[in-house]
C-alpha cells in the first residue's frame, strides 16, 4: 500500500476521533473531567505519583479500588506533570482509540478487492461503511474517549488483537514476531480488565485454530502456543501475587463490592443487559444473527481442522469464524459479569468495531457482490450513516437531550469536586480540621478532598466490600451494610451542593437513588438520633452544602459561632 495513502487514511481516522470526541463535549455540554469511576482510579494514580502508594486515603489502608492496573500506571505520570491532567488523559485516549481504528481501517482497505470511490475519496466501499459505523455512533466515543475510563485502552487492545489475528489469517503464515505480539497483547489485556481472562481463552483458542489451519502441529505448535499461554499465565500469576502481597486479596476490591456469589442472580441481570442493548440498538440484532450463522456453518470445519491432520478451512472461512467467535464471546462475557448500570452500554462499546468488521468480512453469496459506481458508493455511505444513527438510542440529533442519562455521570464528578473545594474553604486550616466524609460517589470528591472519605459503596473500603451480608439490590451499588457503616460513621454524610432558595433533603425520598442504595438508612431511629440534616453557607462564593452532620460535631460548630448553619430536617 502507498505510504502517503496509508498516512492519509490514518490521518482521517485520527481527525474523526478527535473531532467527534470534541463535538460530544460541545453538544452534551460535558465537563471534561471524566466520569466518577474514572476519578476513583485517578485518586490512586495521583497518590502513586505523590509517593503515597496505592491507597484511597493518604495514610489509610492499601486497597485496589480500581479495575485497571494498566490504566492506573499509564495515567500516574500525568500527575507528575500537572495537578489537573485531564486534557492529557483525553489526548491519550484519542491516541489509543485512533490508532486501533486506523489499524482496522487499513486492514479493511488492504483486503478490499473493490476500487477507491474516487481519487479525492481514497476509500473503498468497505472502508466507507467502516467510517460510517463510527461517525454515527457517539456512544462509542463517549465511553472510549470522553469517559476517561480504561475503556479506551481496553477497546484498543481488543481491536488491535483482533486485527493482528485477521492479518495472520490473511497472510497464511504466523511468524515468531506474531507470536510475541500475541503474547504481549494478551498480557496487556490481563493488566487492563478483570474479564481479560475469558478473552485470553477466546483469542488463545482462535490462535490454536489458525495455527492448525496453517499446518502447524507437533512440537512447533506446542512451542508457539506455549509461549503465548506461558507469558499470559506469568502475567496473571504475578498480578495475583502482587495483589496478595500488597492488598491481601487475589482480586480487585471492586469485584468483592459489586459481584454477588449468586451466579443465577448475575446471569439474570446480565441477560437483561444484553436484551436492553439489542433493543436500544436494533441494528445489532442482524449482526448477532450473522455471528451465529458464521459460527455454526464453520464449526464442523473448525473442529476437523483442530483435531485431524486435514485442514478443512480456507482463509475466508477462518476469518468469518474468528470474527463470529469474537463477537459471540464479547456479547456473552458481560452477561456472565451481570451487566452494568450505566447508560449507553459501556461494556459493549469496546465490541463495537468487531460488529462492523464481521459485516464487512462475512462470506456473502457471490450473487450479492456488485461493482459500485462512485455515486452508488457515496449513496450507500450516506444511507449507512442515517440507518446507524436512527437505530441507536444515543444519536447526534438528540445528543443534548441525553436519552441514556450519561451527562449526569460527568456532572457528578464536577459537582463533587466543587463540594470538596467548599469543604476546604470551610474547614481547612481551622482547629476543627477536615471532617471525615461518607460518600457513595467516591471519585470526584476524593480527587480533590484532602480529608478522609469513607466510600459507603465499598469500592475503596474493604470492610464494606467484604462483609458477609446480602449484596443484592441496585446493580453495582448493593454492598452497603449498616453494621459496617456504624463502625466507621463519618462526621459528614453525603454532602451535596444545594439551591439557596429551596434546600432539599433528597436522601430521604423513598423513590430516590440514595434511599435505595442505603436501604432506607435515613428512616432508622439510630441514624436520626446521630445525624442532623443541615445546610451550611460557604463564605464569599454564595454557595451552600446540604449534608447530614454528626449532631455532636454540629453542636461544636454552632458553639464556635463562625459558621452559618441551618437545620432543615
Amino acid at each position: 500500500m502507498n505510504d502517503s495513502l496509508t498516512r492519509f487514511r490514518a490521518g482521517i481516522v485520527f481527525a474523526l476521533t478527535t473531532a467527534l470526541s470534541l463535538l460530544i463535549i460541545k453538544f452534551m455540554k460535558l465537563v471534561p473531567v471524566g466520569v466518577d469511576d474514572a476519578n476513583i482510579l485517578f485518586v490512586y494514580s495521583k497518590h502513586l505519583a505523590m509517593g503515597e502508594g496505592l491507597v484511597y486515603n493518604i495514610g489509610g489502608e492499601r486497597v485496589e479500588g480500581f479495575s485497571s492496573m494498566a490504566w492506573m500506571l499509564l495515567t500516574a505520570p500525568g500527575y507528575l506533570l500537572s495537578d489537573f491532567p485531564y486534557a492529557l488523559f483525553l489526548a491519550l485516549n484519542v491516541l489509543l482509540v485512533g490508532s486501533a481504528l486506523s489499524s482496522a481501517l487499513l486492514f479493511i482497505e488492504a483486503r478490499s478487492s473493490g476500487p477507491m470511490v474516487t481519487r479525492f475519496i481514497p476509500f473503498s466501499l468497505s472502508g466507507l461503511i467502516f467510517l460510517a459505523w463510527f461517525i454515527a455512533s457517539p456512544s462509542f466515543f463517549i465511553w472510549t474517549v470522553n469517559s476517561l475510563l480504561e475503556t479506551g485502552l481496553w477497546a484498543a487492545l481488543l481491536l488491535v488483537t483482533t486485527v493482528q489475528l485477521l492479518k495472520v489469517i490473511a497472510r497464511d503464515e504466523t511468524t515468531q514476531r506474531d507470536i510475541w505480539m500475541f503474547a504481549f497483547l494478551l498480557a496487556a489485556q490481563l493488566l487492563t480488565r478483570p474479564e481479560a481472562f475469558a478473552w485470553a481463552l477466546t483469542f488463545g483458542a482462535l490462535l490454536l485454530l489458525t495455527l492448525r489451519a496453517q499446518g502447524v502441529n507437533g512440537k512447533s505448535l506446542i512451542m508457539q502456543l506455549g509461549l503465548v499461554a506461558g507469558f499470559a499465565a506469568l502475567t496473571f500469576g504475578l498480578l495475583v501475587l502482587f495483589r496478595l502481597w500488597y492488598f491481601g486479596y487475589p482480586l480487585p476490591n471492586t469485584y468483592y463490592a459489586k459481584v454477588t456469589p449468586d451466579k443465577l442472580y448475575n446471569l439474570r441481570f446480565g441477560a437483561i443487559y444484553l436484551i436492553q442493548f439489542v433493543q436500544a440498538s436494533p441494528v445489532i440484532a442482524p449482526i448477532i444473527l450473522l455471528a451465529l450463522i458464521g459460527a455454526l456453518r464453520n464449526l464442523s470445519a473448525a473442529l476437523r481442522t483442530v483435531f485431524t491432520v486435514n485442514n478443512s478451512m480456507g482463509q475466508s472461512q477462518l476469518t468469518e469464524f474468528a470474527l463470529s467467535g469474537i463477537v459471540l464471546s464479547g456479547l456473552t462475557i458481560p452477561v456472565l459479569m451481570g451487566g452494568d448500570i450505566f447508560g449507553a452500554y459501556r461494556f459493549y462499546q469496546p465490541l463495537w468495531p468487531m460488529f462492523i468488521l464481521l459485516v464487512i468480512c462475512f462470506r456473502y453469496p457471490d450473487s450479492w457482490r456488485f461493482s459500485w459506481s462512485p455515486v452508488a458508493s457515496l449513496s450507500i455511505f450516506a444511507a449507512a450513516v442515517l440507518v446507524i444513527t436512527y437505530t441507536n438510542s444515543v444519536r447526534w440529533p438528540a445528543l443534548s437531550k441525553d436519552p441514556e442519562r450519561v451527562v449526569h455521570l460527568f456532572e457528578l464528578s464536577a459537582r463533587q469536586m466543587r463540594v470538596a473545594k467548599n469543604l476546604h474553604t470551610l474547614f481547612a486550616g481551622t482547629e476543627h480540621g477536615l471532617p471525615s466524609v461518607g460518600a457513595s460517589a467516591a471519585g470526584g470528591i476524593k480527587i480533590v478532598y484532602r480529608g478522609n472519605v469513607v466510600d459507603t459503596m465499598g469500592l475503596n473500603f474493604t470492610p464494606m466490600a467484604h462483609h458477609d451480608g446480602d449484596k443484592k439490590g441496585v446493580r453495582g451499588h448493593a454492598a452497603f451494610d449498616e453494621g459496617v457503616f456504624w463502625e466507621h460513621a463519618p462526621l459528614l454524610f453525603e454532602p451535596q451542593p444545594c439551591p439557596r432558595k429551596a434546600p432539599l433533603n433528597r436522601i430521604k425520598d423513598p423513590h430516590g437513588w440514595w434511599y435505595r442504595i442505603y436501604r432506607g438508612l435515613t428512616d432508622d431511629e439510630r441514624f436520626q438520633q446521630h445525624y442532623a440534616h443541615i445546610v451550611i453557607d460557604i463564605p464569599d462564593n454564595g454557595e451552600q452544602i446540604c449534608t447530614y452532620m454528626d449532631r455532636a460535631w454540629l453542636t461544636e460548630l454552632q458553639a464556635d459561632g463562625s459558621y452559618s448553619i441551618q437545620q432543615i430536617d
